[in-house]
This record gives structure tokens, sequence and C-alpha cells, in this order.
């Protein structure tokens, strides 16, 4: 239930400060006559992590549509003093063609992590990438890289995987080899556990039958006890209509 509760509250944080004009980051972004700031998202662990605030803006390329190709994503450590933020730049990833960008907080146990979620919308679906980072104070450290991918027939979770594996990731996506892109298919899933500091991949597993596409449908399916967090009804291009 704490850990409901503590969600809960991270996604109203994070909510209410991607508004319009709530966000820091305003007094940490340079000029730059080549972009434009597309979003703007700052979060926190309150109770967790005190004084340890980030900013992350996403910025695309001045001259294209701001509705595509976004084309970076830079984290600002804020630091205790919001009002006087530190504005230092703690990560900056270019991500070439990216159609959507949102960020959100984690934990793997106490570890604080930040999840920079990517989208490329296609001819008729979606692929997301997660870039995954560990909060160690002002920085941050890349626990999973190349980027975890799924389509948006997949899904993504963070925390606790249930059933005594531990904390970790989890990624699951349909074994698209044939057949209608949204009729049933075989599942993959992947696990990967947090230890000693780092994330750690175990065998992977397909299931037997043919699931509906649908990320949380395929969880259920699974008897997986988490469902997507990757928000995909939030990514301005996601979805798909089967």
């Amino acid at each position: 239930m704490n850990r409901m509760k503590w969600a809960l509250a991270s996604l109203m944080l994070v909510m209410l400060l991607s508004a319009p004009g709530l966000s820091h980051a305003a007094l940490c972004i340079p000029e730059d006559n080549q972009h434009v700031v597309l979003s703007r998202s700052e979060i926190s662990w309150p109770g967790r992590n005190s004084g340890v605030v980030f900013d992350v803006v996403v910025r695309g390329d001045i001259a294209k549509p701001t509705d595509e190709y976004f084309s970076s994503v830079t984290v600002y450590f804020l630091g205790d003093d919001l009002t006087v933020p530190n504005c230092k730049v703690v990560l900056e990833v270019n991500v070439p063609q990216m159609d959507s960008a949102r960020v959100r907080p984690g934990l793997l146990g106490a570890q604080p992590v930040v999840d920079i979620i990517t989208e490329h919308h296609g001819g008729s679906g979606d692929q997301f990438a997660h870039r995954l980072f560990a909060v160690d104070g002002d920085a941050l450290r890349a626990i999973a890289a190349p980027p975890l991918e799924h389509s948006n027939m997949g899904g993504f979770f963070v925390g606790d995987l249930g059933r005594g594996r531990g904390v970790g990731v989890a990624l699951w996506d349909a074994d698209w080899n044939g057949g209608g892109h949204y009729a049933p298919h075989r599942y993959q899933l992947r696990y990967f556990i947090w230890r000693n500091g780092r994330l750690e991949a175990v065998p992977m597993i397909e299931t037997r039958r043919k699931i509906e596409p649908d990320p949380d449908k395929a969880a259920r399916a699974m008897a997986l006890p988490f469902r997507d967090q990757t928000g995909q009804e939030l990514m301005p291009f996601a979805g798909f209509s089967p």
C-alpha cells in the first residue's frame, strides 16, 4: 500500500510540475536559435531523496514542425534552492526522429532511477525506447545501454517484480514473425534483476500460446503482478486500432 501511495504521489507531482510556467528549468535553458523547447518535466522523490530535483527539457529542431522529430533531451540538476537553481547539465541525449518523449521517476529498491522514454511513430505502430539512469547524488549513471525497446504491443516495468524475484526491470513484447500486425502473437518476456548496482539479464521467456497484442492484456495473460509503466496514452502518437 505504501508503494502505491508513493507511486501515485510521484505521478501527481510530475503531472503538476509539467504544467506550463511551473518548471524551474526556464531559469536554466540558454537561448538557442536552432531549437525550440517542446516540453519540460520536473521530477523528484518526495521523502526518499530530499534535495535531489531534476528538470528534463525536450527540444526540437526549430525548422521542423513542432509535433515531430524532437532532437534532444537535456537533464538539469537543480539542487536544494529552486529559486536559484544549480542548472548543472547532467545528461544530454540526442535522438534523431524522435516523435515524442516523457520522463518518469522510479525506484529499484532504495535506488532512485530516471526513465527517459522516447517514441518513434511508424506506419502502423509505435516503437518505444527506455533509457534508464540511476541517480548518484547530482549525477545520472546509465544502467540500461543500449536502450530497452518495445513496440506499442509491449510494455515496460521498473520495481518489485514479485514472486521472490526481487527488484528489477521487466520488458515484454509481441514476437511479430508473421500474420497480421494486430492478430494474436506469442510474447517474449525478459527480466533484468537489480544486483550490486547493475541490471543483470536472465534468459528470455516465450509464451507457448498466442496473446492479444495489448500491453496490459498481455501482462494479465502472462500472470504478471504488474502493468506497463510506459504511459503510452500520454504520448502524442501512441495507440493503435486493431
